[in-house]
């Protein structure tokens, strides 16, 4: 083998190390890449199912909804059984 030829192949093998190096780290970045996007998605699922879950118990359990008109009708109400039964108790 003539020097040329030695030299071709030298940096023939120092290219294929260097492409197979670089391969090696873009699929290191790509999985890096990968897990922080699963991570991110996973979050918002996590953040939408919190807001969801959020809202719908405002909505039943809020200050305008059937349940709370419940308790303020409940509340009412045995206040005024009370008073009832008091004023039975003192007049009878």
């Amino acid at each position: 083998m003539s020097a040329r030829e030695e030299r071709l192949a030298a940096l023939s093998s120092r290219a294929e190390g260097e492409r197979q190096a670089l391969a090696r780290s873009v699929g290191e970045a790509r999985l890096r890449f990968e897990e922080k996007r699963e991570r991110v998605l996973s979050l918002g699922f996590w953040a939408g199912a919190l807001a969801a879950g959020a809202t719908s118990a405002y909505r039943l359990f809020g200050r305008n909804s059937l349940s709370a008109r419940l308790g303020r009708w409940g509340t009412g109400t045995s206040i005024l059984v009370w008073l009832l039964r008091l004023f039975f108790r003192l007049f009878r």
